[in-house]
């Protein structure tokens, strides 16, 4: 039979760990955030910026206002850090810290496509069941076009430039760019961002000038 004591030990040490873990996963993910969101207006320089915070420090979306384009949002999703007794099943499902862009596009024409990461293949994406043409385009990646007979300069730029970081990445109908990568501490935000806003800027310049 065990003492109140040892019990009583148990306890207190089992709180203790929770609130060590706590604090340190609240400071990492804080840490994290602002990383995040300077070295995004680093890559972005934007004229304005708006952010909203996703349930304390789980995240956050912004909207930037940048030349070049209507608009850019941003959702960072980090794993639960301060949450010791949920953290190992967010491990083991393989979620990671995730950042999703949205670039709104004011000239770019061009066919629709989905470049999917290789290594993701159980992901569902929206639309992705009518397009039906897949091609090699990366070592860890896939593009996807509709059936009909098209290709994609700016998909086959994105090839060269998006890493294995990338899960998915598209060019949708309504002059809209999105991208989500996890966050691996490999490559910089900055430098990851400041690439794929200088390629749809490039883009974008030459798909708007009349013919």
């Amino acid at each position: 039979m065990s003492s109140p004591t040892g019990s009583f030990g148990a306890v207190l040490l089992l709180t203790l760990l929770l609130v060590a873990a706590y604090l340190y996963g609240y400071r990492k993910n804080l840490s994290l955030i602002r990383e995040a969101s300077m070295q995004l207006e680093e890559a972005l320089r934007p004229d304005d910026a708006e952010y909203t915070w996703l349930g304390g420090t789980v995240g956050f979306s912004a909207e930037y206002r940048v030349k070049g384009f209507r608009s850019v949002q941003a959702v960072l999703r980090l794993i639960p850090r301060q949450s010791l007794l949920y953290l190992p099943v967010v491990l083991l499902s393989g979620r990671s810290d995730t950042l999703q862009l949205l670039f709104r596009l004011e000239q770019v024409q061009g066919p629709v496509f989905h470049i999917l990461n290789r290594k993701v293949p159980e992901r569902t994406i929206a639309g992705k069941e009518g397009l039906g043409r897949r091609f090699h385009l990366s070592d860890g990646h896939d593009v996807f076009y509709p059936d009909s007979d098209v290709s994609s300069p700016l998909a086959e730029e994105l090839g060269r430039v998006i890493g294995e970081e990338f899960l998915h990445v598209t060019l949708r109908d309504d002059r809209v760019f999105y991208a989500e990568m996890r966050l691996t501490g490999g490559r910089r935000i900055s430098e990851t961002v400041g690439s794929l806003k200088g390629l749809l800027l490039e883009y974008n310049n030459q798909t708007g000038r009349p013919s």
